[in-house]
């Protein structure tokens, strides 16, 4: 409750600085010396919003198992998340264990010498771990990015047992966890033959006690069944109840304030109901269509914007229905108010689920893009090349775009140049699905080649790899559109040092075995 209610709050006002300390040496001091202990309570994605440079690698042993787990999706999300990300998080949680020795028949621990209880205990932050990993796998769905991620955690698991077999493994399934990834641990740590698995599964997978609520002293009662609720809930009725009756007078401002802050709680309560009539009830308060609550000067309110945004559309999150969205195209919003309006859906993207963003996307993104061919008047943020097009005018939504639709509200867009911020589907759809003469094509290839082939974005290029297998035939590759392939791979190679030449052979003799239609791979030589 002080985090919620004074920290954060505190931390996240108005100012330029990051917090209340930002001259600091490493992100770990930036964490320590703004959130001290209340870090703990703190999510990861607070850190990032109030100094968009955090880095939680840098900072792994100032974070929970549960924060921990939510880097380990926001690396998938920015496809940063590789081999060494993985070993770098994992290794916080057995580098304890350095040294320590398990006692299976001592009934108390001795220094390093560890009673199979206390090497049990010293595993549950590990077991909170993947509890969180399991319940955000389940609420996210990764995209692309979600079988690299497994496969990630597959290659570590294998790199403590070399003798595992893992033919499928379900990052949604806590059983699985435990069957690959605890007991592996645990064989790598002690060579003794383990007692009951069902003994261990409990103990360090097992979910704390929920935290009793504080007791309130303003009462609160109504004997209207729809209004009956959680205790969590009622405790926000009650706090609510109180400031009703507390004769407080309230400067237009502080009015704000109070609502903002409410609905931000009203928000978080919401997200932990089942489907039930209680979150329709609660949802229904704040449902209705907005096309008769805006006055003219209200449209080209930034500030009214913001703060409409946070009453009326984010207590509707993960879920906001498509008439709300598109009744939108009915108002003559400003473009400053419309960009306000985007700046605030495209911060809590990740409160949306799939459907929710797409629709955000179609029936209010596009709509205002849209209105330059329509009205002239262009509502497309101020960008310099087409990188910045995309993430000024699209953000958190543009991995939903289609390739094609990008170039609909800029003339001057560039697939070519946008490869860094362009998905995988993106860049595939770029080789294989755009109309282009074989000219053209050989260009496209020559520019995605440079790009996959730097250092960096070697991930990115085993990805693509598969599509160009599958794709290139189908796509009527010519040999030079082979040629520019090999071109650019001959030209990488003869750069780099000869400890890094075979994976790029790999990959070059991997796409000599694509020949093109009615010819052999000789014949491109």
């Amino acid at each position: 409750m002080v985090y919620q209610n004074f920290v954060k709050p505190f931390l996240a006002r108005n100012t330029t600085d990051a917090g209340c300390v930002n001259s600091t040496s490493s992100t770990g001091e930036w964490l320590q010396l703004n959130f001290q202990a209340f870090s703990a309570s703190a999510r990861l994605g607070d850190f990032s919003a109030l100094n968009p440079t955090f880095d939680g690698l840098l900072a792994l042993d100032k974070l929970t198992p549960e924060q921990k787990a939510e880097l380990i999706f926001q690396l998938e999300t920015s496809s940063r998340l590789d081999t060494k990300a993985i070993t770098q998080i994992f290794w916080t949680f057995l580098q304890p264990f350095t040294n320590v020795t398990l006692n299976l028949t001592s009934a108390s621990s001795n220094g390093l010498n560890k009673n199979l209880n206390d090497f049990l205990a010293a595993l549950k932050p590990l077991g909170r771990f993947i509890r969180s990993c399991v319940n955000i796998s389940q609420t996210t769905s990764g995209g692309s990015n979600r079988n690299t991620t497994i496969q990630l955690l597959v290659n570590w698991t294998m790199s403590l047992d070399s003798n595992i077999t893992i033919n499928y493994f379900s990052i949604n399934n806590i059983t699985d966890w435990f069957e690959f990834v605890v007991l592996s641990v645990m064989k790598k740590l002690t060579n003794q033959t383990l007692p009951d698995k069902t003994s261990i599964f409990s103990f360090v997978l097992s979910e704390d006690p929920p935290i009793t609520e504080p007791v309130d002293n303003c009462k609160f009662t109504s004997s209207n069944n729809s209004c009956q609720t959680s205790q969590t809930e009622e405790n926000l009725a009650k706090s609510i109840n109180c400031v009703a009756q507390s004769n407080l007078s309230f400067t237009e401002e502080n009015l704000k304030l109070l609502t903002t802050e409410l609905s931000r709680t009203l928000q978080t309560l919401k997200s932990r109901l089942v489907t039930n009539s209680s979150q329709n009830n609660i949802t229904a308060l704040f449902a209705e269509l907005p096309a008769d609550g805006f006055t003219s000067r209200n449209l080209d309110d930034v500030e009214f914007m913001r703060f409409w945004f946070q009453i009326k559309m984010k207590p509707l999150l993960p879920q906001i229905p498509r008439e709300f969205l598109s009744c939108f195209n009915t108002r003559s919003f400003s473009c400053q108010a419309y960009r306000a309006l985007f700046a605030e859906l495209n911060n809590n993207s990740g409160l949306m689920d799939n459907a929710t963003q797409m629709n955000v996307l179609r029936d209010f993104i596009f709509p205002f893009l849209s209105k330059r061919q329509s009205t002239g008047v262009d509502c497309t943020l101020p960008f310099n090349n087409s990188v910045d097009f995309i993430l000024q005018n699209f953000g958190s939504f543009s991995p939903l775009v289609r390739l094609q639709e990008f170039s609909t509200f800029s003339r001057n867009f560039s697939a070519l140049d946008a490869l860094p911020v362009l998905t995988l589907d993106q860049r595939v759809d770029l080789v294989f699905n755009t109309p282009a003469s074989p000219e053209n094509r050989t260009n496209i290839l020559t520019g995605v080649f440079d790009f996959l082939l730097r250092d960096l974005n070697r991930d990115k290029l085993n990805n693509f790899l598969p599509f160009l297998r599958t794709q290139a035939r189908k796509a009527n590759f010519t040999c030079e559109n082979y040629n520019a392939i090999f071109n650019r791979i001959d030209q990488t190679l003869s750069s780099v040092p000869p400890n890094q030449s075979e994976a790029l052979l790999t990959i070059r003799d991997s796409v000599m075995m694509i020949p093109p239609v009615g010819e052999t791979i000789a014949l491109c030589s």
